[in-house]
């Protein structure tokens, strides 16, 4: 058996389930909280930047009303992009309900997608997200969000993919 055979047997792709709502939203938005785009729009004046730089999930974060604003503002339109788009989750084949990351897109779209961090340290986090993109992979696409962490896992973004992070509108 190939490694990457060996590989693919640890992980699965499945549809959404309504149990992974919550699960998602968390994903997304304490990822796209900590990207480059965000810590530059963001900007904390409470003095709480532990929270603020990601780098505790303690009760700093709970406390700063700057994260609180970035969540009601955000999680409204996740969750419709989540329910309106096309959501693959990579999971555990062993276990389906571990999630181990998602892609979030629609027709010339891609939303977002991660692959956690730790999936991503164990060095398969490319193949992952490749495999959940699969059915946009060689089309040109708009990304609306940054794409977390493709350079760590050296997944290569192709060129006829786009950023604009303002082509989601009021959605």
């Amino acid at each position: 058996m190939s490694a990457a055979a060996a590989l693919e047997q640890l992980w699965a792709l499945r549809g959404p389930k309504l149990i992974d709502e919550p699960g998602l939203v968390f994903l997304w938005l304490e990822s796209h909280w900590r990207s480059h785009y965000a810590r530059g729009r963001y900007q904390c004046t409470a003095g709480c930047r532990r929270c603020c730089d990601g780098s505790t999930l303690g009760d700093d974060v709970r406390r700063c009303q700057l994260r609180q604003t970035y969540w009601d503002a955000h999680a409204p339109r996740v969750r419709r992009l989540l329910a309106s788009h096309n959501v693959v989750v990579a999971c555990d084949a062993k276990d389906p309900e571990t999630m181990w990351g998602f892609a979030c897109f629609g027709e010339g779209a891609i939303h977002y997608a991660l692959v956690k961090r730790r999936f991503q340290l164990d060095g398969f986090g490319a193949e992952i997200l490749a495999a959940m993109l699969h059915p946009v992979l060689d089309k040109p696409c708009v990304l609306s969000h940054e794409l977390p962490d493709t350079r760590r896992m050296g997944f290569k973004v192709p060129e006829a993919w786009k950023l604009d992070p303002y082509s989601i509108g009021d959605v």
